[in-house]
């Protein structure tokens, strides 16, 4: 509020990915976990009318996980306009 922020943009590149053994099911759920609490928390601070827009590697697995996340990432899902 103080700098009159309009929103955010997050990249986010290769979570729950080891580029020695790749996907790790334990890890992915962790990231995404902590993302749906990072997009909550930007939009409790930002307030309903900030944008928040996320840019990902796109490899076809990035958007799945996205698309078929639960819980507060869904939210954060609609927030973002519901493009992955």
């Amino acid at each position: 509020q103080q700098k009159k922020l309009d929103g955010v943009d997050y990249n986010w590149e290769y979570p729950g990915y080891d580029f020695r053994t790749g996907y790790d099911a334990k890890r992915l759920g962790k990231d995404y976990r902590g993302l749906g609490r990072l997009l909550n928390e930007t939009r409790e601070a930002l307030g309903a009318d900030a944008t928040i827009s996320m840019s990902l590697y796109p490899d076809g697995k990035q958007e799945d996980l996205v698309a078929d996340a639960a819980g507060p990432l869904r939210a954060a899902a609609a927030w973002l306009g519901g493009n992955h």
